[in-house]
């Protein structure tokens, strides 16, 4: 587990190890909603209807780290 499930935040973006970007949209009690994109950076994020929800441990354990929403892994990262 990269990040702790506690440390998951509404409006932040993580990505996995395959270089998905997950925008948390929403936290209610144990379950997190947020929307994907690919790896580059897109003008918008997912519609409406592909917005996802999984658990807070399932989350953590799926991103590597917290990245800016606007991340493209072709571009020096710097820390959020």
């Amino acid at each position: 587990m990269a990040i702790t499930p506690s440390s998951i935040t509404i409006d932040k973006c993580y990505v996995t190890p395959t270089d998905q970007v997950r925008k948390v949209l929403e936290i209610d009690d144990e379950k997190v909603k947020y929307v994907s994109r690919g790896q580059k950076a897109t003008p918008k994020w997912a519609e409406k209807g592909s917005r996802r929800s999984t658990t807070r441990t399932a989350f953590a354990n799926e991103v590597d780290r917290e990245v800016f929403c606007h991340w493209d892994p072709d571009y020096p990262e710097r820390k959020p």
